[in-house]
């Protein structure tokens, strides 16, 4: 649901908007909740908060690159609650700063097939935690888009550093810092060329849960996880008839207890392509379904809006 502006609010802000989501995936994990986006006094302050809920079957392949690449698994299954609210305040031109809290409750569940002689497979459970992630933090952003669903130019940086402490009800203390940039550069009226360039730096008493993971389309997200990760992917962007459009997109990026030990051997590569419908015009909101392979894996997506 987006918020009616004035027509001065269009040009120096923009909409606010309430929105729903869900997830589904085909190994029967699910995830629901609601987020809160708002813009007010022309663009000078920003909020965005999120209240999410979810129940993930998953696979624990292990820590590190090499992880990812064997071929057992445990069953891995995460039910969790995830509070995260964010408010920046522009200080100048197109950058803000702004203070987070993020709170994350956790329940997981580690099992495992097991058969004795030709009988029947069990799922024999090797071990249960439940636990908390509880941080504040402080947030750095430069957002030059015309677009925050669907940019055809311009560019966003985000710094995000939090601090999770057993003082204010985690069970774990350690730091996290993430740097992104995306950018977004017209190549004609119908085409885009855009990049997602990330890294994840985690310290301290990290729990299994939030390590750092490697977020390419075409892989499993648990697939590859460590306390650092380096990672970038590029999309081509064509719109080729009124509302229809396709994508190709590259990536590759790596996982390592420190940055300094990533090596080439460390760096996955993911290949895809889509099509896209534009669903609602006046936001460039698209629906995609996006085909990808990863080494070893693949994967289909069918969401709404563009993956970054």
């Amino acid at each position: 649901y987006f918020y009616r502006q004035t027509e001065e609010q269009k040009r120096v802000q923009p909409p606010s908007s309430t929105q729903g989501f869900g997830l589904y995936t085909d190994s029967e994990s699910y995830a629901f909740g609601i987020q809160q986006q708002s813009y007010w006094n022309a663009d000078r302050w920003r909020f965005d908060g999120i209240l999410a809920k979810g129940d993930f079957r998953l696979k624990f392949f292990g820590l590190g690159s090499e992880a990812g690449d064997r071929n057992t698994s445990l069953a891995w299954r995460l039910k969790g609650t995830l509070l995260h609210p964010k408010l920046l305040r522009r200080v100048t031109g197109n950058w803000y700063v702004g203070l987070q809290y993020q709170l994350f409750t956790t329940d997981s569940t580690f099992s495992t097939a097991f058969s004795l002689g030709e009988g029947p497979l069990e799922n024999i459970e090797l071990g249960e935690l439940d636990a908390t992630s509880s941080g504040v933090g402080i947030l750095v952003n430069r957002d030059t888009r015309d677009n925050r669903f669907n940019a055809y130019q311009g560019s966003i940086l985000e710094l995000d550093g939090i601090i999770n402490d057993q003082a204010i009800g985690s069970n774990f203390d350690y730091e996290a810092l993430k740097i992104r940039y995306r950018h977004y550069h017209p190549l004609r009226d119908d085409m885009v060329a855009a990049l997602d360039a990330r890294t994840c730096l985690k310290g301290g008493n990290v729990p299994f849960y939030d390590l750092c993971r490697l977020q390419l389309r075409g892989f499993s997200v648990t697939r590859y996880m460590e306390e650092n990760l380096l990672s970038v992917q590029g999309e081509f962007r064509w719109r080729f008839y009124k509302r229809f459009g396709m994508v190709a997109f590259a990536g590759t990026g790596g996982v390592a207890p420190k940055l300094s030990d990533l090596s080439s051997d460390d760096f996955q590569l993911s290949l895809g392509a889509g099509l896209r419908f534009m669903v609602l015009e006046s936001q460039r909101i698209n629906l995609r379904v996006d085909y990808a392979r990863g080494e070893g894996d693949d994967a289909w997506y069918i969401s709404v809006a563009e993956a970054f």
